[in-house]
């Protein structure tokens, strides 16, 4: 283990621990790439590491993962093209990682963002670019370091109206995509966790620190950084039930989505079909997110609730409202006696 070293620093300066104490502090992280990672190790791995504490953490244990069967992987750092020292960050990433022994390239998005929905944006490009660079390189999964705090936040998003998952459900530790599987093993994992075992490898100098998050520049940084800790007071282990109950959710979720799915009929490629005939709200809800997710599955319809709502509305009115129509991202939907039209422009 202490072989390993990050570039330019000699092996012996980088931590005070003992070899016990850095095993101890890797074991968690270990164990969730055991649970999650493993069953999925021969369909290829692209790591995305952005030079934050969580991603290193996750670049640093998996290197020292005894569980570890040496199959194609591949460390990506993406500069978003948002603040001026990323590109240099991203390169650094893929120093350390060739000293790891993986394959590693760093990627720039340009021009720069245009728009008031920056982070709908730089998801969209980030995902999207992932996906195409594991696609170039024949890596069936990506591997991310999401944690549970990020979850709670994510819950507590969706509960303000501030983004978050669908109806607050947790991102999953597996997570099915068209080009293959997103798999995010820390999700059970506290991020204080992530830090103690990059502490312990004596690396915590290393990792790079987010200006907008530090100046709380979105809402997820500001309720990290204003309302959790206050939440924290007074119930310590807030992260912990927030997080929680969005796994819970995502479980409710999946059982509805089925559900919902019955009602659905596709009259063309461009068209689906929902039948209304005392459908409850909630599957109705979960058919229109379906529904839109098939149309078009590139657009993120998260902001989209009000405009369901409206739909929601309409449909249980009596009589029925049929005129006009409700517009989505790419999508218009249109209601006539008992169903529900949703057509791709």
């Amino acid at each position: 283990m202490d072989k390993i070293h990050h570039k330019g620093v000699p092996a012996a300066m980088q931590s005070a621990h003992s070899k016990t104490e850095k095993r101890r502090a890797l074991q968690p992280l270990w164990n969730a790439f055991t649970q999650t990672v493993k069953p999925h190790e021969n369909k290829g791995l692209l790591l995305a590491i952005s030079g934050g504490p969580d991603s290193l953490a996750l670049m640093e244990a998996f290197a020292r993962w005894p569980g570890r069967a040496f199959a194609e992987t591949m460390v990506v750092s993406l500069d978003h093209g948002v603040r001026p020292n990323a590109k240099e960050e991203a390169q650094r990433v893929v120093a350390r990682a060739s000293v790891l022994g993986f394959r590693a390239l760093c990627d720039s998005r340009y021009p720069p963002l245009k728009g008031g929905n920056g982070e709908g944006q730089l998801r969209k490009w980030r995902y999207s670019r992932l996906w195409q660079l594991a696609d170039q390189h024949d890596l069936g999964c990506l591997v991310l370091a999401q944690h549970q705090d990020d979850e709670a936040e994510s819950h507590l998003m969706d509960l303000l109206g501030l983004g978050g998952g669908p109806e607050g459900a947790s991102m999953g530790r597996e997570a099915k995509h068209a080009n293959g599987l997103v798999l995010r093993p820390f999700l059970g994992l506290r991020k204080d966790q992530l830090g103690l075992a990059l502490s312990a490898l004596g690396l915590s100098q290393y990792a790079v620190t987010d200006e907008c998050d530090q100046k709380n520049q979105n809402w997820r940084a500001f309720l990290r950084n204003e309302v959790m800790p206050h939440l924290a007071r007074a119930n310590p282990k807030m992260t912990q039930r927030l997080a929680g109950k969005a796994s819970r959710q995502k479980d409710v979720n999946d059982i509805v989505r089925v559900a919902a799915r019955r009602s659905i009929s596709h009259i063309a490629g461009e068209k689906i079909m929902i039948e209304l005939h005392d459908l409850p709200s909630i599957l109705l809800r979960f058919a229109v997110h379906e529904a839109l997710r098939i149309l078009s599955p590139q657009t993120d319809f998260r902001q989209s609730g009000t405009t369901i709502d409206k739909i929601i509305e309409a449909a249980e009115s009596k009589p029925l409202k049929t005129s006009g129509f409700y517009h989505f991202s790419g999508v218009k939907a249109g209601l006539s006696e008992g169903q529900l039209i949703l057509q791709r422009l």
